[in-house]
């Protein structure tokens, strides 16, 4: 919600049949409400198959849709699947799979690939809430923008 505040198209895999009951009370009417507005895309029962610089591919039922994205954030709740991050090459820390980052920009150990929220911990995902991993998202901005920055320079 708070992508949406600074004007982001937000469009929502979730795995889920429907929401999760993990949802904190005062914040499951809100999103319900953005999504029931169109304002937020929900798609239910679906996965990320593939990502590339400018598309992600979405698998719902076994049809693949691509869409187009200019970033995509992995919030991939209260159990991490470390498997994209792992395929992708990052270095996970053994025995608790934290990932290794740089707690500024929190880029991971594979240059342009970033993590935030709860899938930043480790073993034990309670030490990222909702309301301290969102600043995470100002961190990776802050890195994106500087290295545009250099590029364009």
């Amino acid at each position: 919600m708070d992508l949406l505040r600074t004007g982001a198209d937000v469009t929502v895999v979730y795995r889920g049949a429907s929401y999760s009951p993990n949802i904190k009370p005062w914040v499951r009417p809100l999103f319900e409400s953005m999504v029931n507005k169109g304002r937020i895309k929900m798609l239910f029962g679906s996965r990320v198959t593939r990502i590339t610089e400018s598309e992600i591919t979405v698998n719902k039922n076994g049809l693949e849709k691509t869409l187009e994205n200019d970033f995509v954030l992995a919030l991939t709740g209260f159990r991490p699947d470390r498997s994209l991050l792992r395929q992708a090459g990052a270095v996970l820390t053994d025995p608790d799979e934290t990932p290794v980052y740089h707690p500024e920009t929190m880029e991971t150990s594979v240059p342009g690939l970033y993590i935030a929220g709860v899938a930043a911990s480790g073993a034990d995902a309670n030490e990222v809430f909702i309301e301290t991993g969102r600043l995470h998202g100002v961190s990776i901005a802050r890195h994106l923008a500087s290295e545009r920055s250099k590029r364009t320079s």
